[in-house]
């Protein structure tokens, strides 16, 4: 098994598209989906149903998908060490990261200061409201959250657009429609993921008249996909998060459906050579998502 192969992996898992996930690593569509299949015949069984129109990951997919994510980021850390190792003498740069944040794009972030060879960068993922805590205690020089609030005395801009959609059985009854707005939320059962703070993302008043409630933490992922493919519950994620097996997908209403990022620091955070790398690579980010 080799790094490239679940760079590719964790790309297709994200945008659920061989063309897109080919862009992204920038690799030609051929090489990516040889080195799946290279990967799926080390591992034994298929990683991606091809069948529909949207892939969707296998059971297989499902299960190695979180280790291969740790392996990834582990491979980074790894490299980063040994870097630092030889070269030595450099200064620290802490980044917090959301743990729903798409890895290929935060790797991009990583590898440019890796190459840019301009400090230890330690990063740490958390939830986003955890993230701006840190950044405003100190913990953090600085984090790409989806946490609604700009902390006092920090630098708040933002990056690009996740989105929101509802995530259901084809047999729930909210299947049948094109698109689901709050009101429809408010007469179902719930299962949201806490890192995903679909709710601070709500009115007040719109947050509360959702009554039937379950969060799991990022942990219980496993049981959360159960109750949504057993028509228990709707859940309701960001469009870069594994989907489960054979789920019906419905956008939320335009009103609702946007979740932004954000870049933030400390605004007495002074300016040094990583930081500069950090902000010209989240300046491609901006330009991608354009």
């Amino acid at each position: 098994m080799q790094i490239h192969q679940i760079r590719y992996f964790l790309a297709v898992c994200e945008t659920l598209n061989f063309t897109k996930a080919a862009e992204r690593c920038h690799v030609s569509q051929p090489s990516l989906t040889r080195a799946i299949k290279n990967l799926e015949a080390e591992l034994g069984g298929s990683l991606f149903h091809r069948e529909t129109r949207q892939i969707q990951l296998t059971p297989l997919g499902q299960l190695i998908r979180p280790r291969l994510l740790n392996a990834f980021e582990e491979t980074a850390r790894v490299r980063q060490e040994a870097q630092l190792y030889v070269a030595g003498g450099l200064m620290s740069f802490h980044l917090g990261v959301d743990r729903t944040a798409p890895p290929d794009r935060i790797s991009a972030l990583v590898e440019t200061v890796h190459e840019a060879e301009t400090a230890r960068l330690k990063v740490t993922r958390a939830s986003g409201a955890d993230l701006v805590a840190m950044v405003t205690g100190g913990e953090l020089d600085a984090a790409v959250t989806a946490a609604p609030i700009c902390p006092p005395d920090s630098h708040r801009e933002r990056l690009y657009t996740d989105e929101f959609i509802a995530v259901m059985a084809p047999t729930h009854p909210l299947a049948e429609q094109s698109s689901i707005s709050l009101t429809d939320l408010a007469g179902v059962t719930l299962a949201l993921n806490r890192d995903t703070d679909f709710l601070d993302h709500l009115p007040e008043a719109s947050a509360a008249n959702l009554k039937s409630l379950v969060v799991f933490g990022h942990e219980s992922r496993a049981l959360q996909d159960d109750l949504v493919r057993n028509g228990k519950a709707l859940c309701v994620q960001t469009i870069s998060a594994a989907i489960p097996e054979g789920a019906a997908i419905r956008p939320l209403e335009p009103a609702h459906k946007e979740r932004p990022i954000y870049w933030v620091r400390h605004s007495a955070l002074e300016s040094s050579p990583v930081l500069r790398v950090l902000e010209a690579a989240l300046e491609s980010l901006k330009q991608t998502e354009r």
